[in-house]
């Protein structure tokens, strides 16, 4: 049924193709420099210290980071496109980026006279226990994005260490969702509906990663195996074209 959707929509599978790799094209021969690009953002991104009104933002911009970081590694191994993988070169950049997002979020909330954090953390209302959480487990992520903590910790180790941000991704989902039921103004049911959606934000990744695992997806399958055939062909039209 997919299939016969985007040969009827072949034009707009052909202009999604050059998208790709005009994107791919630019990525690849800028990559030094949007890398350190990302890396003056996120250290100058702690200036919103002094922007107490742009935390929240911050906060909801450090998870999308964290998703995009995550959902990128079974997504590119599913549809295998060059974008995705040049994208997976990102991720220590983005990482950091988060990390410097999610500090003025939470610190930011943490010295905020208006703010009581209670000792007893189990005390405090869910969405903060959870953000606790999150914050804590991310700082080992942070400190160690940097290849001097690689060379010290050595290559396993590390990879072990950083296997926290399979847990850090579980609590920062239920602490967005939370967070952000408390903000509807319906005290009531904001918990359940705020739980169902950080388990099926969950659920989707945890099915993501499967499928890469199993290296196949059988609802996908003709699919990709459709569109890459049809951008074999496109490539292929596009040298004879450019050889005439």
């Amino acid at each position: 049924m997919i299939v016969s959707l985007l040969k009827r929509l072949d034009v707009l599978v052909v202009m999604c193709f050059r998208v790709h790799d005009f994107c791919s094209d630019f990525l690849a021969k800028n990559i030094r420099g949007i890398k350190t690009g990302i890396l003056v953002t996120a250290y100058a991104s702690l200036s919103g210290f002094f922007f107490p009104e742009l935390r929240r933002d911050f906060g909801n911009a450090a998870v999308a980071i964290l998703f995009f970081i995550l959902f990128l590694s079974p997504l590119s191994q599913i549809f295998r496109m060059r974008l995705l993988r040049l994208l997976m070169g990102l991720r220590r950049e983005s990482g950091i980026l988060m990390a410097c997002l999610a500090t003025v979020h939470g610190i930011g909330y943490a010295i905020d006279p208006a703010w009581v954090i209670r000792d007893d953390l189990f005390a405090n209302p869910p969405f903060i226990f959870f953000g606790l959480v999150a914050y804590a487990l991310m700082l080992p992520l942070w400190l160690t994005s940097n290849n001097v903590a690689l060379r010290i910790l050595g290559g396993k180790k590390w990879k072990s260490l950083h296997r926290i941000v399979y847990v850090l991704f579980a609590v920062a989902v239920f602490h967005q969702m939370l967070s952000r039921g408390i903000r509807t103004g319906a005290p009531d049911r904001y918990m359940f509906v705020a739980i169902t959606q950080a388990v099926l934000i969950v659920f989707i990744y945890v099915s993501l990663k499967f499928f890469a695992w199993k290296k196949t997806a059988p609802f996908l399958n003709d699919t990709i195996t459709y569109i890459a055939a049809r951008y074999a062909t496109y490539v292929a039209d596009a040298r004879g074209g450019h050889t005439a």
